[in-house]
């Protein structure tokens, strides 16, 4: 096996241990997430349902963190926006069931400061 080939097998090994979990595999404490059975603060990728909802997002020490996508029952996206530090920050798009952008609401360190309604 040659370097390159070594280096993607390798590449590959470690984005298959990445940690992805369902937000029903994980219990909230306090404001930061932990997997169920567990005491140390959840890191790694979320993907599934939450709350009826499909979720995809990441965390970082129990905490959501980055992009965040929400999606319907059909498939097309509910919700997208970002998380610092656990809390909703910056431009969130709402949509409905057949994907109309219905509003914008704008947050700054989870304190909604602004709704754009989409007519």
């Amino acid at each position: 096996m040659n370097f390159f080939t070594k280096l993607i097998a390798i590449s590959l090994f470690l984005v298959s241990c990445e940690n992805v979990v369902n937000m029903e595999d994980l219990e909230e404490k306090n404001s930061i997430y932990y997997k169920k059975s567990s005491n140390i603060p959840y890191s790694g990728k979320v993907d599934g349902i939450s709350f009826g909802i499909y979720t995809k997002g990441k965390m970082i020490n129990g905490k959501a963190e980055g992009e965040w996508f929400f999606y319907h029952n059909n498939g097309n996206l509910d919700r997208v926006g970002n998380f610092a530090n656990g809390q909703q920050n910056g431009e969130w798009y709402f949509y409905d069931k057949n994907a109309k952008h219905l509003k914008t609401e704008i947050f700054k360190n989870g304190i909604l400061t602004d709704t754009i309604n989409k007519n």
